[in-house]
This record gives C-alpha cells, structure tokens and sequence, in this order.
C-alpha cells in the first residue's frame, strides 16, 4: 500500500473558547500546520484519524473532558502525541495566557538567562535552539514567554499570546 506524504503537518486543535481557538489556529497555520479545529471533546473522537499528526487539547472543557478525549484517541492512536493546555482571557488587555509547568528538577538560577539564547544548551545531544526559536516565534505575534522556575520544584514557562478579535 503506498501512503502520500502530507506536504504539511495536520495537527488537531480542540478547545471549547472560539477566541483560543482562532488564535492558536491562526498562529500554528502561519507556522506552516494545517490546523483541524474542533470545538469540543466528541467532535474531536469523531473527526480523529490517521492523518492526525499532533493533538493540542484543552483539558478543561464543559461536556466531554479533555481526559476523557486523551483516552479516547490514545486508544485509537498511542503514538500520536498530545499536548494538554488550559488557557484563559484576561478580559483587561485580551491576552491568552497558557501555562506549561513539569515537576522535574527545575533550572538552576546560574543559567536562567541563557535558555533562551540561541545555541545554548544543557543536553549532551542537544543543539540549543528549540527555546530560542519558540521565543523568536512568541515575540513575533507581539506575545511574551516567561519562566518560573525552582530548582528540585520544577518549572513554568508561561505565554501570553494577544486573542484575535472577530
């Protein structure tokens, strides 16, 4: 059986706000993704399939939850990674706030000026450019990335997007 090779990359966005929705999606499609919104959990079940590269899920989501929508898909798929986010408005300046925290090591203070310069890096194998160029991508649509972070607590980086108007 020969398969075609999408010429771009179809990633599933799936959020119950029609401004987080159309923000993202309208980022990731500048990006160069082809961009499938779904506006909540069953339309993603129903719409998931094979061409589906990536899921980015809002894990709070009225009706069907994001974790219910993860195990779903996971046993459709187990390989297709999916991120989770939960974002807000802040109705007073119309930012999209999305949080990332893990509950490693956390970054020691000697280096959190660095992380976010090019080619800098702490990994063996690493080249140093994945925080360097989602910064520069960030900054680009006149948004903003911080870190928060606590050595043997974990780390946050927090973005803040501007929510398009329609």
């Amino acid at each position: 059986m020969i398969h075609e090779i999408p010429s771009k990359i179809r990633i599933m966005l799936v959020d119950d706000d029609p401004s987080i929705l159309q923000t993202t999606a309208t980022i990731l499609e500048e990006e160069g993704y082809d961009v499938l919104t779904c506006r909540g959990g069953k339309e993603a079940v129903d719409k998931f399939n094979d061409t589906i590269f990536g899921v980015i899920l809002d894990i709070n989501m009225p009706g069907m939850s994001g974790l219910d929508v993860f195990e779903i898909i996971k046993s459709k798929n187990q390989y297709v990674p999916i991120i989770f986010h939960t974002g807000y408005a802040q109705r007073e300046n119309n930012f999209l706030a999305i949080t990332i925290t893990d509950t490693g090591c956390g970054i020691p203070d000697t280096i959190k000026n660095k992380i976010f310069d090019p080619l800098f890096t702490t990994k063996p194998k690493g080249i140093g450019l994945g925080l360097a160029i989602s910064s520069n991508i960030i900054q680009r649509h006149e948004g903003s990335i911080d870190l928060k972070s606590k050595e043997g607590e974990g780390t946050s980086f927090i973005i803040k997007l501007p929510i398009i108007k329609t």
